[in-house]
């Protein structure tokens, strides 16, 4: 039986642009997106990263929350997460605070 989800995969056309790599650890998936932007008359590549989580709502259908990150934002993302998993885990008794940039 196919999911909402998959149905929407299988329908899309298969000249849409892929990932340049992709992996899945259960319920989440991370994407590499490569795309060129032109600024002040040049080309440039700039690197995405699709950060994709699937659950069921309370209804039991599927449904997929995404994020978008650029490159540079990464490493202060591996950071953070890293972070709440050791408060989670019986880390430091007050969690530290990050100014937003």
């Amino acid at each position: 039986m196919q999911t909402n989800l998959e149905s929407v995969q299988a329908s899309k056309p298969e000249s849409r642009a892929k990932p340049v790599w992709e992996s899945r650890i259960g319920a989440f998936s991370v994407s590499v997106w490569e795309n060129r932007r032109e600024i002040d008359g040049r080309t440039i590549q700039v690197r995405n990263v699709a950060l994709t989580k699937r659950y069921r709502d309370r209804s039991g259908e599927f449904r997929t929350a995404t994020s978008y990150l650029m490159e540079s934002e990464l490493p202060k993302v591996i950071v953070i997460l890293h972070e709440a998993l050791r408060q989670m885990s019986g880390g430091d008794s007050k969690p530290e605070k990050e100014e937003a940039p």
